[in-house]
């Protein structure tokens, strides 16, 4: 039996398994609020807002586009500085 998924889901199961992956990442203590974290929450928030606009539900559209926003400004500020700034604590302690 095969199972088929609309292009929404299909795109959706993308963008949230990224979020999702990013997520246990660092409460497990595994990465840390830096670029590869913040890089993930961008294309995750992206991934899945386009998707949120294939599948026409506005309201998650909005909220991923400001999760995707977010992460990108703090990314930049983060470049910006011309170094790393000590990195937001989170995830579990050591």
């Amino acid at each position: 039996m095969t199972v088929a998924l609309d292009p929404g889901t299909a795109v959706g199961t993308l963008g949230t398994g990224v979020l999702l992956l990013a997520f246990v990442l660092n409460v497990t203590g595994r990465i840390r609020v830096g670029p590869l974290y913040l890089g993930m929450n961008a294309l995750g928030g992206a991934i899945a807002a386009y998707a949120s606009f294939l599948i026409g539900f506005a309201p998650f559209v909005v909220l991923e586009s400001v999760w995707c926003l977010a992460a990108i400004v703090r990314l930049v500020n983060l470049s910006a500085s011309g170094r790393n700034r000590k990195p937001l604590e989170s995830g579990r302690k050591r």
